[in-house]
């Protein structure tokens, strides 16, 4: 209950570096925070290196690696402690 997620975020490559994802993962974060959670959660593709610099740069931090049942590949779970 106290732990929110976001999953797939994506920006097309034409809007890339104006600032869409930092916007996008702001609002995730206020709505988790609205709901009551203290972190919020997420995973990408383990060697997606410029997405967790990306995460790392935002402040999630690295929690495990999990291998999902759906995918073909690994992935890293990175969270956040969210600030009221």
């Amino acid at each position: 209950g106290s732990v929110a997620k976001f999953n797939m975020l994506a920006v097309a490559p034409d809007y890339q570096k104006h600032g869409i994802a930092n916007h996008l993962i702001n609002i995730c974060e206020n709505i988790a925070l609205k709901h009551g959670a203290r972190e919020l959660a997420l995973d990408t593709a383990e060697n997606n290196t410029a997405l967790i610099d990306y995460y790392s740069r935002r402040n999630y931090r690295f929690i495990e690696t999990v291998k999902w049942r759906d995918t073909n590949y690994a992935s890293v779970v990175y969270s956040k402690r969210l600030n009221n």
